[in-house]
């Protein structure tokens, strides 16, 4: 099991965009489709999150466990993820055992990489973010670096952004 350790930002300034091409390309820009599962809450109660991602032709299931917080917004928890042959056959597998899909959101993401931090930069339809995951170290290293020591992280997943931000018309998932 791994831990992961990250911050969440939004993109108030788009000259923040051309300072990501400092640093080394991992992945180009591409299109992600998200669906959480839960069966009557009982992820949500816990605090938990069981995904299934495509990520242009790959599929990745992702089990997260409950999160906690540093004094700056660094979040950390317990993540499982592996890569799977066929998303579609693990979603009837899921859905077999009784888990619905709950939430679905979709975003463009490139990743870019430092020596110790992974920088997302994500395209979504309720605002642009980065993510920065590593070390918490590196991780406010880089935060400094691009001028965002003094910026809120933001502590919501997609999902609780979507339900502050979404419009009034808006359907009950964060989809393009």
């Amino acid at each position: 099991m791994n831990r992961e350790v990250e911050i969440k930002l939004e993109v108030l300034d788009d000259s923040l965009l051309s300072r990501l091409s400092e640093f080394r390309l991992h992945r180009a820009r591409h299109f992600e489709d998200n669906l959480l599962f839960d069966r009557v809450d009982e992820l949500k109660s816990k605090s938990q999150v069981l995904r299934l991602r495509r990520a242009g032709d790959d599929w990745f299931v992702t089990y997260k466990g409950p999160a906690s917080y540093s004094s700056t917004g660094i979040k950390s928890r317990d993540e499982i993820e592996t890569k799977v042959a066929d998303g579609l056959m693990m979603q009837a597998i899921w859905e077999q055992l009784g888990f619905q899909v709950v939430f679905r959101y979709q975003k463009y993401r490139t990743i870019y990489r430092t020596q110790d931090v992974w920088i997302m930069d994500d395209e979504t339809p309720i605002g642009h973010f980065i993510e920065l995951e590593g070390e918490a170290s590196a991780i406010e290293s880089v935060r400094k670096d691009l001028g965002l020591q003094e910026q809120p992280a933001i502590l919501e997943s997609y999902v609780g952004l979507f339900k502050l931000r979404r419009k009034a018309h808006a359907g009950p998932y964060m989809v393009f």
